[in-house]
């Protein structure tokens, strides 16, 4: 949401990045979304990231059942499962994958970067999360 406007437009980029230094800012947050710029600033903020890795069928599938329906990240409901959609979640593997890894690589042994390869693996950590007596937690990113 700190991203879209309504009418399906996108605020800029200098927007965004003030948004996402004002989220970071504070003790705890978590960013979902790609926001691969956000990347560096999070991991030196101690955060945490959790990456989505996910087959692109299982992507495919998650867009096309979210198709008419509000979620919490978009000001509005797609109306249908457009081309340019689909192309991107199938070529997100080779085209955005790597770019995703080069920011996180420094920190993969430190404990801060989660990666997950199936739905069940996350919900089986955000399942723990949840079960857990409540403390302070490292702030997040998501990127799915």
């Amino acid at each position: 949401m700190i991203w879209h406007k309504g009418g399906q437009t996108t605020v800029s980029k200098e927007v965004l990045d003030a948004r996402l230094r004002d989220i970071i800012r504070r003790d705890r947050w978590i960013i979902a979304g790609n926001h691969l710029h956000a990347l560096g600033r999070s991991l030196t903020a101690r955060g945490t990231v959790f990456l989505l890795e996910l087959p692109v069928h299982v992507c495919l599938s998650g867009a096309r059942t979210s198709i008419g329906k509000r979620r919490e990240d978009l000001p509005w409901a797609d109306p249908e499962f457009d081309d340019a959609f689909q192309r991107w979640i199938t070529r997100f593997p080779t085209a955005q994958l790597p770019q995703t890894y080069h920011p996180v690589e420094p920190y993969r042994n430190t404990g801060h970067i989660v990666i997950f390869k199936t739905r069940k693996e996350a919900d089986a950590r955000l399942s723990g999360l949840r079960n857990r007596p409540h403390q302070p937690e490292s702030p997040s990113i998501s990127l799915s």
